[in-house]
């Protein structure tokens, strides 16, 4: 029996079966939706079909309204992001050296201050052999690499970061596709402050100055455990410019020190000692007020890190040592 059209005049939805054939440019580019309406309004049985979408058959209210059209299919590239492993800080310990302190770190075990870091690409599907950039800022933190086109590589600092926070960025790539940013901080022993005033204390005839510095690293850390050394500069005889008169003191027998110390505080002494009044001039006990008679200086004085080899390592500290009548000074 043939199906009477409403009279209500209410709209009706179709149902709209599709199939897949060619089309022209011109009917395809109507055909990107991927829901297709039909309209049926009122007692006229009126349907609307986009172009390029043919109306095949037509039935009873509750038959099929079938279409022809060309379905679209979309594909999406694969993406791939390589990563990287190792840890994110190390340490700057002045130009050649790579570990100082032995067995009081435990991540990693070992030095307790080390230079240098094995860091690991893995490609993560994606294709080719792995290409290594560093970025750096100027002023800041830098690490060069033993190899930029191999999967493991150990990255050495070279330059200290400018502050607490990581500055180098390193990143691995495989076929173009990149890996996140790999971020580094290089800490390194940065300030040398006096933990308290220096003491003058009389020594035999003479005196003996003491001055403590405690050492902390970029991030404010107290830095313990360390090699050190001090290195003298050149000296001068302040008393032969004051007085005309050379004097006799034996800068010769003066050594530089050297020593593992376990505490992060730096001891420097000054002294002079006469056991016979033969010095000119002759040294003695602290005066009150300390003399203002100066006897010989040393330009510059370094206190140097990592290292008992005088003159090596990371200098920490410089200024002037002083020796006076009665007292040393670090000025």
């Amino acid at each position: 029996m043939a199906h009477r059209p409403s009279r209500t005049g209410k709209a009706h939805l179709k149902t709209l079966v599709v199939a897949a054939l060619p089309r022209t440019y011109e009917e395809n580019k109507y055909l990107l939706s991927a829901q297709i309406f039909g309209s049926f309004l009122g007692d006229f049985g009126l349907y609307y079909a986009p172009p390029g979408m043919r109306i095949t058959h037509m039935t009873s209210r509750f038959s099929v309204l079938t279409l022809i059209f060309l379905g679209v299919v979309s594909t999406a590239a694969a993406q791939y992001t390589p990563t990287i492993s190792g840890i994110h800080s190390w340490w700057w310990l002045g130009a050649g050296i790579l570990y100082d302190g032995a067995g009081c770190s435990t991540n990693p075990p070992g030095a307790c201050y080390w230079a240098e870091e094995p860091l690991t690409a893995s490609p993560n599907g994606a294709p080719g052999t792995p290409t290594w950039t560093v970025q750096t800022n100027p002023g800041g933190g830098a690490v060069t690499l033993n190899c930029y086109t191999c999967t493991s590589v150990v990255a050495t600092a070279s330059a200290p970061s400018s502050s607490c926070s990581a500055d180098v960025t390193v990143y691995v790539s495989y076929g173009g596709y990149q890996s996140a940013a790999f971020t580094i901080l290089i800490n390194s022993p940065a300030y040398a402050t006096q933990t308290q005033d220096p003491t003058n204390a009389a020594s035999g005839s003479g005196y003996l100055t003491t001055y403590m510095w405690g050492i902390t690293d970029t991030c404010g850390n107290e830095d313990p455990g360390m090699d050190g050394n001090e290195s003298f500069g050149n000296f001068t005889d302040d008393y032969a410019e004051i007085s005309g008169i050379a004097n006799n003191w034996p800068w010769s027998s003066l050594v530089p020190g050297h020593l593992y110390d376990t505490g992060w505080t730096w001891a420097d002494r000054i002294g002079a000692v006469s056991s016979d009044g033969s010095y000119i001039p002759d040294p003695t006990n602290p005066q009150t007020p300390l003399s203002a008679v100066l006897v010989e200086d040393d330009t510059p004085w370094s206190l140097n890190l990592f290292t008992q080899t005088i003159g090596d390592g990371l200098s920490i500290f410089r200024d002037d040592q002083q020796w006076y009548i009665d007292h040393g000074e670090h000025p």
